[in-house]
């Protein structure tokens, strides 16, 4: 089986051919160089930040969720499972509104934060655009372009 050729970056071994149609998932981010930093068309990048205020965790009881309106089609699902923070990419098409749902929180819920910011690329993760933000228990809408009124800015 044929390999990608080499690259300057680590990658496993070995490695595959490269694919000729577009994934859903970004690319990484020393391939973010083309405007939607390697999202689908009709999508852009986002940088999904979770927060522990205790540093143990969103606990077994905390999921994030993010998906369509009116389906709720889950683009992403995830939590933090250990430490103080968690970080991860996520495109998120820009014809649609969508919801955020953060379920569970419990006794500690006051230590879940979460945001999400649009990836302005070549800049530092914290410069681009607030599009989302908030805490446990929160079951809000969005969208990426103000199709939606927004209501995820808690």
């Amino acid at each position: 089986t044929p390999t990608a050729p080499p690259t300057t970056h680590p990658t496993s071994q070995p490695t595959p051919s490269p694919s000729t149609s577009p994934t859903s998932s970004p690319s990484y981010r020393y391939q973010n160089t083309k405007g939607n930093g390697g999202c689908p068309p009709s999508t852009l990048l986002h940088h999904l930040y979770l927060q522990d205020d205790w540093g143990d965790g969103w606990d077994d009881a905390t999921q994030l969720a993010i998906g369509f309106v009116p389906q709720s089609k889950w683009l992403y699902k995830g939590s933090l499972q250990d430490g103080f923070e968690s970080w991860e990419y996520v495109c998120l098409p820009t014809d649609k509104c969508l919801h955020i749902l953060v379920s569970g929180g419990g006794q500690w819920s006051q230590e879940v934060k979460w945001s999400l910011i649009e990836v302005s690329l070549g800049e530092e993760m914290e410069t681009g655009k607030l599009v989302a933000r908030g805490g446990a228990g929160v079951d809000c809408f969005f969208s990426v372009n103000g199709l939606c009124e927004s209501t995820c800015l808690v």
